[in-house]
């Protein structure tokens, strides 16, 4: 159903921010309120990717 709806994100062979960027840009602010998705968005900018937004995701 995710597939079908457009909110299936591939893993491919990316990395974990460019897969973070896409969370952002499809999922993030389409189905969480407004103050939501800003607090979501700076915990994953200053805390997760420093830590692993260098990773492959395969």
């Amino acid at each position: 159903m995710k597939v079908t709806s457009g909110e299936y994100i591939s893993p491919e062979k990316t990395t974990f921010e460019s897969f973070a960027n896409e969370y952002k840009e499809r999922i993030l602010y389409k189905k969480f309120a407004h103050r939501t998705s800003e607090m979501h968005e700076s915990h994953i900018k200053n805390y997760i990717l420093p830590a692993i937004g260098h990773r492959r995701l395969d």
